[in-house]
């Protein structure tokens, strides 16, 4: 028994081996994990990038760089465990803490929200990528997949994840996303840009355009495309095939260099005026505000003022009128007393003629 179980064991193990050999046979070698080295490297302890925002979604140079980010921080497992069954499942504390890594090379202050939406996408699209690669090419054969654990991944994520896509629930529920997305009839086709990214870029070089045709700005249109759309690779100009140079299309970069610090400076010096009328503006509203707020205190001090003098004034007439009434009412009874003594006066002195 003991050499037939050998050979079932080994059986086991080879069928396992064929079927994931079959699994992962032909497929091209993939750039992969992300682990975003140029950041590291170009950063350096250097001043934070800046990222721009549209309808929530990072725009601007540094945008796949804050993306890649996300990507490399949410693929670590001592960050987020797979274990989770969504990123909404994942703890505050491991969110924060990922957030604050972020802050170390992007000004995202007050962008935790968005920050985390990101890294919600990566963490979904990291575990779809090991769905496809590592669960899926198993068909129903789950203990076989349980049983290879992917490279990097611990072994209590991975059943994890495989005990997830094993559910009926889930895979009810994938069935029906999937009939979902294939009614969707916009597709995204700009590749590994976002929506939010295309257009920013195209509302810049729209008004850079602008500018250009109305005489703000110099610049040719394969400068504006660089404007707009980073850098070249050294050497290389994008569109204009091979053995076309910087150089050559535009000239040398000591020309180029002048160029720009000329019109960052007139850009720079566009903003001073402009920042200057905005705060003549301001101070003349401050002092605006400050000329009105005495103008209030004077009339609320007036009018405070003509209420006590009209509060004396009552005061002192009713003490008239009631110093007038006690006056005629001291007349009145003197009258009365006057007249009653007279009435007395002549009834004794008619009794005494009788």
């Amino acid at each position: 028994m003991a050499n037939g179980g050998s050979k079932g064991g080994v059986g086991t193990s080879g069928a396992n081996g064929s079927r994931n050999d079959l699994a992962h046979q032909g497929k091209k070698k993939g750039r992969g994990p992300t682990r975003n080295l140029k950041l590291a490297k170009e950063f350096k302890g250097g001043e934070r990038y800046e990222i721009g925002w549209l309808n929530g979604r990072p725009i601007g140079p540094h945008a796949r760089d804050l993306i890649n980010e996300c990507t490399k921080l949410v693929r670590a497992q001592h960050n987020v465990p797979l274990k989770f069954t969504d990123w909404k499942k994942v703890p505050y504390i491991n969110k924060r803490k990922l957030f604050d890594k972020v802050l170390e090379y992007f000004k995202v202050e007050g962008r935790d929200q968005e920050v985390w939406r990101q890294m919600g996408s990566s963490y979904s699209n990291y575990r779809d990528s090991l769905k496809k690669k590592w669960f899926k090419p198993y068909g129903e054969a789950t203990e076989e997949a349980r049983a290879n654990v992917p490279p990097g991944l611990e072994k209590d994520d991975w059943n994890c994840l495989v005990d997830l896509w094993s559910k009926q629930d889930y895979m009810d529920m994938c069935l029906k996303n999937k009939e979902n997305r294939d009614k969707n009839n916009i597709i995204h086709t700009s590749g590994s840009k976002s929506f939010q990214q295309r257009s920013a870029e195209e509302v810049a070089l729209k008004n850079l355009t602008t500018q250009v045709n109305e005489g703000a700005l110099q610049i040719s249109q394969d400068q504006m495309f660089v404007e707009v759309f980073g850098p070249e690779r050294h050497g290389r100009v994008r569109g204009y095939g091979a053995g076309v140079t910087p150089t050559k299309l535009w000239g040398s970069s000591s020309s180029r260099m002048y160029d720009l610090e000329k019109r960052l400076q007139e850009s720079e010096q566009k903003r001073l005026e402009a920042e200057q009328k905005h705060l003549e503006a301001e101070q003349k509203r401050i002092e605006a505000d400050a000329e009105l707020k005495e103008e209030v205190k004077h009339l609320k001090s007036m009018i405070e003022q003509q209420a006590i003098e009209m509060a004396e004034q009552r005061r002192h007439f009713e003490d008239q009128q009631a110093s007038q009434m006690a006056e005629q009412r001291a007349h009145y009874d003197n009258m009365m007393m006057q007249m009653l003594s007279y009435v007395t006066s002549q009834s004794a002195q008619s009794s005494s003629d009788h």
